[in-house]
């Protein structure tokens, strides 16, 4: 009789046991299906020389972080660098002192930046694509 409750025992802790670890398994599958916001640093700062051909040299120094959804996209993110970067570059360059002076400037610049690199990465790959677009240091000079 004693060998048999204790066969049950751990029968029924086995059961348990593989319940539990399947319902593990669900919520390890679930968790992998939702995107992952990343932050892609573009290091090194973007320093870059404001447009303005009448006024003396103004200088623009600008920290960019791209946010992306999930770890692969950031890593193809980060292959494509270079032309994000050249991108960017232009865009900045573009500028003069004074139409960055306000906050709603910097936003806009903020909104055309995002527009232009989904743009460029849109020839790059097709499902490459920029959620936002943050100055974590932006410097007028």
């Amino acid at each position: 009789m004693h060998q048999t409750k204790l066969f049950i025992f751990f029968i029924t802790l086995l059961v348990s046991m593989s319940l539990t670890s399947v319902h593990a398994g669900d919520d390890e599958a679930e968790e992998e299906k939702v995107p992952e916001t990343m932050y892609v640093d573009l290091s090194p700062a973007f320093i870059v020389n404001l447009g303005n051909k009448t006024a003396p040299s103004h200088y623009l120094k600008a920290e960019i972080q791209l946010v992306i959804d999930g770890e692969d996209k950031a890593d193809r993110l980060r292959y494509h660098a270079a032309p994000i970067r050249h991108e960017l570059v232009m865009l900045l360059s573009s500028k003069s002192k004074d139409e960055l002076s306000s906050p709603e400037a910097r936003e806009a610049l903020q909104t055309q930046a995002l527009e232009k690199m989904n743009e460029h990465l849109g020839l790059l790959e097709k499902d490459l694509k920029v959620e936002e677009v943050l100055f974590t240091t932006f410097i007028v000079q």
